[in-house]
């Protein structure tokens, strides 16, 4: 039952961090407010994915990880 909910959980954060980096790159690339709402996804979408791998022992958080990891590299390159 955890296993289920966890999963809408990672796709869901996944789905809103991805369309909140693109939004904040594209269409509001200087507000502050999309800033922290990107920050703050991106976060959850990290903690999710390792909540995925290391309690409920789903290999796909891995995947999270590094995509969340990587955009938080974009994300401060940027």
């Amino acid at each position: 039952n955890f296993e289920k909910k966890i999963e809408v959980f990672y796709k869901i954060s996944t789905l809103l961090s991805f369309i909140f980096s693109t939004l904040s790159y594209y269409i509001f690339p200087i507000s502050i407010m999309w800033f922290l709402i990107k920050l703050s996804l991106l976060f959850t979408y990290m903690y999710i994915s390792i909540l995925k791998v290391y309690k409920y022992k789903l290999e796909e958080g891995v995947v999270g990880i590094l995509a969340s990891a990587l955009m938080l590299f974009m994300f401060l390159r940027y």
